[in-house]
């Protein structure tokens, strides 16, 4: 049986692997609780890195609602320099995972995540710390530091993420169908963008290309 779902998607192939609730900075570590890590570079070792394009990584959602406000042990979500210094230490974990990825021969293309959910959860299994507006300024920080990290190391990295925000840091519910992910309003956004990028990453001297000469691990 087939651990991954096959998707097309602007006339490109993707095998999509959902790996549950996993956290950007976990992605570094052996043996943590999802096995992560090992459970990506099985899916990886098992390929020829030259069949596909590029692999595209999407996590940090998790991270940005919840983890990097966890490791200051409390729950204010409030800008301060310890949380400016928790958001740089998650973004260079997840920054090493992806230069491993580069060691296995592989281009990986980052999704960054989308601005926090708009619900107030009390569920333990999807924890949230601080207000959506806090949240979102995390967000917003640790998504403009990985794209900075990301150009610098000549990683690829896309983000719908100023798209699904107001003016005043807001996550804009009418674009979420259940408050915590994204509808279909939202993907008439994203989409276009994402394949934009995509073309412009897999085939640059190729304006308007399908991307249809090889195929791309999701």
């Amino acid at each position: 049986m087939e651990d991954f779902r096959e998707s097309t998607l602007f006339g490109m192939n993707f095998h999509v692997f959902h790996l549950g609730p996993v956290l950007a900075a976990s992605l570094v570590e052996r043996q943590s609780t999802l096995m992560a890590r090992e459970r990506i570079f099985d899916i990886l070792k098992r390929e020829n890195p030259a069949d596909w394009d590029g692999a595209v990584f999407a996590f940090g959602e998790i991270d940005c609602r919840f983890h990097i406000i966890k490791r200051l042990g409390h729950k204010n979500a409030a800008f301060t320099p310890d949380l400016q210094r928790s958001i740089t230490i998650t973004v260079l974990r997840y920054l090493a995972f992806l230069h491993e990825v580069v060691l296995q021969g592989y281009k990986p293309i980052v999704w960054g995540p989308v601005a926090s959910n708009c619900l107030v959860v009390t569920n333990p299994e999807w924890p949230n710390y601080g207000t959506s507006q806090e949240r979102n300024v995390i967000t917003l920080e640790f998504s403009r530091l990985l794209g900075r990290s990301c150009e610098t190391s000549g990683i690829e990295y896309i983000t719908v993420l100023p798209f699904l925000l107001t003016d005043t840091m807001e996550t804009q519910s009418e674009l979420y169908f259940d408050g915590g992910h994204l509808g279909q309003t939202a993907w008439q956004i994203a989409l276009p963008l994402f394949r934009e990028r995509l073309q412009h990453i897999l085939h640059p001297s190729m304006p308007g290309s399908r991307g249809n000469k090889r195929q791309e691990k999701g």
